[in-house]
């Protein structure tokens, strides 16, 4: 055996391995990469694999992070552009500056601290609200409420009466991406408009 095929440990990669030292960010979409590397090298999502992040430039010009699950295409994206940074997922997006208030709803959507609501009718989806927790014992608060479009959908929102529900969460901590919300979620019913 040569030297150069002595056995090595595998190097870590690291989350977004096209962000190196000579990519063209600026300085703070840099520092918005090396939070995001962080939070997951300290949360530790058992499905989320350095080879399964991407950072692209948008035609834009923006910087997006994609973090696909490693064992479906469940997808949490981070767009960054003008000092704002977009998180979406499947059922809703935010836009802020990049924070901590951003960085706590990355987090429980990567951990699985998260309820997705979709409220329907006659089987049509008509609204998706997401509400998360930062912690157990924390209290969930809603992140965001989507509107679902079409004349269908608003026509569903306007009937007068209760809807049906479907509730799921996303979490990059178990086998599959999209699941039934944690046994021990906290109750949500409480931030939502009795309909």
């Amino acid at each position: 055996m040569c030297a150069h095929q002595v056995v090595r440990p595998p190097l870590h990669e690291p989350f977004f391995p096209e962000v190196t030292a000579r990519s063209t960010l600026d300085d703070r979409e840099r520092a918005t990469v090396e939070a995001v590397r962080g939070l997951l090298a300290g949360l530790a999502p058992s499905a989320v694999r350095p080879e399964r992040t991407k950072a692209l430039r948008t035609p834009t010009g923006a910087v997006e992070l994609r973090i696909l699950h490693a064992c479906d295409d469940t997808r949490l994206a981070l767009e960054l552009e003008d000092g704002q940074a977009t998180l979406s997922w499947i059922g809703g997006q935010v836009r802020a500056p990049w924070g901590p208030d951003l960085e706590r709803a990355l987090a429980a959507l990567l951990m699985g601290r998260n309820e997705l609501t979709m409220l329907l009718r006659f089987g049509q989806v008509h609204t998706v609200e997401t509400v998360v927790w930062d912690a157990d014992g924390e209290r969930p608060r809603l992140l965001h409420r989507r509107l679902v479009h079409g004349a269908t959908a608003a026509a569903c929102r306007r009937l007068p009466g209760g809807a049906g529900t479907e509730r799921m969460s996303v979490s990059f901590d178990r086998p599959e991406g999209l699941g039934a919300p944690a046994a021990d979620a906290p109750a949500t019913a409480e931030l939502r408009p009795a309909r």
